[in-house]
């Protein structure tokens, strides 16, 4: 990782580090990587992505009585990058990345990330939301929420749309309300095959769960 993005990671370790929800520092660098990975197949700009996959999550981390929205901690983004010498001239498209990032394809109101830097960040994200790592992720995140993983039932509480602001009755609930629909949301040629095989990793993952579960496996 180069300058200026240790700069920025160090800024945004000091404010993540109390994360309990799978949206911490490994998260950010996760992002990063694959978000580096990506822009090198696909010709986006690299400090661009770079800095917007390493400032993305900071409204997962402050959410008190209610989900935050992304856009509204575009102050703070821009505080950081500014105080951490990254390129004048690319924050407010480093701005525009966070703010989108968190938009799917399933959603009602769903709208297309309009660069292709913004592209990238949202399939970095949700790539990481997905295969060992999004499973992993699942259930931090639902152990931090206090959401059972599972119950006594064959149904799923699954909705036509998803809402981002509103936790799932369960954990496994969560992969076919959002998680093993992520592929489908990709814009990337190179993060559609990787979330291909991932969503497959999950989707043998939740049914051996519930047979587990049932006690007949």
């Amino acid at each position: 990782m180069e300058q200026p993005f240790k700069n920025i990671k160090e800024e945004i370790e000091k404010k993540v580090a109390e994360d309990s929800t799978g949206h911490g520092i490994n998260h950010l660098v996760r992002v990063y990587r694959l978000g580096e990975r990506l822009s090198e197949q696909v010709g986006a700009d690299k400090e661009v992505v770079g800095g917007a996959s390493l400032t993305h999550d900071l409204h997962r981390i402050k959410r008190v009585d209610r989900f935050i929205k992304p856009k509204e901690t575009l102050g703070e983004v821009r505080e950081i990058l500014e105080k951490t010498s990254f390129p004048k001239e690319k924050i407010n498209d480093v701005l525009y990345c966070v703010e989108v990032h968190e938009q799917f394809s399933f959603e009602k109101d769903y709208e297309p990330p309009k660069t292709l830097e913004a592209k990238v960040v949202q399939d970095a994200d949700n790539l990481d939301a997905i295969g060992a790592i999004g499973v992993a992720r699942a259930f931090r995140y639902g152990g931090a929420h206090g959401t059972p993983m599972w119950r006594d039932s064959d149904e799923v509480s699954y909705e036509e749309f998803y809402n981002k602001n509103k936790i799932n009755k369960t954990t496994v609930d969560h992969f076919y309300n959002k998680l093993l629909r992520l592929k489908d949301s990709m814009n990337t040629e190179p993060a559609k095959k990787i979330a291909e095989e991932r969503t497959e990793y999950m989707e043998e993952f939740v049914q051996r769960f519930r047979a587990e579960w049932k006690g007949i496996k």
